[in-house]
């Protein structure tokens, strides 16, 4: 999906995640933003597409704010969609639905091997 069909389906995009994620784009802000995180993403976006479109180039200031919103994305959004949808992350990005995994290293190890 192009930059176009993201506006189109912003409705359709925000409720899945909304209902199946539990996480609002436009409700959830980081720490110390006034923007609702669905708004800065829209921000770094269009400086994104004026970077490589326009040969412009980033302030300090917008760097930092494409970093802190991928930083948050990446690192809190997506690992909550993830847990709401019943999987669980190894390394902080492979996917993964064995749920017996989780137990590796614990006393529950070999009660669930032994099942």
């Amino acid at each position: 999906m192009g930059h176009r069909s993201m506006d189109r389906y912003k409705d359709l995009l925000l409720q899945i995640l909304r209902e199946h994620g539990g996480v609002d784009l436009l409700s959830y802000k980081r720490s110390g933003s006034r923007k609702n995180i669905w708004d800065e993403i829209k921000t770094v976006q269009a400086k994104r597409n004026s970077i490589v479109h326009g040969a412009q180039v980033a302030s300090e200031e917008e760097t930092t704010l494409a970093l802190s919103v991928a930083s948050t994305i990446m690192e809190i959004l997506f690992p909550s969609v993830i847990t709401k949808m019943g999987l669980h992350l190894h390394d902080g990005y492979r996917i993964c639905a064995d749920w017996k995994c989780q137990y590796v290293g614990t006393p529950f190890e070999e009660i669930i091997k032994n099942t």
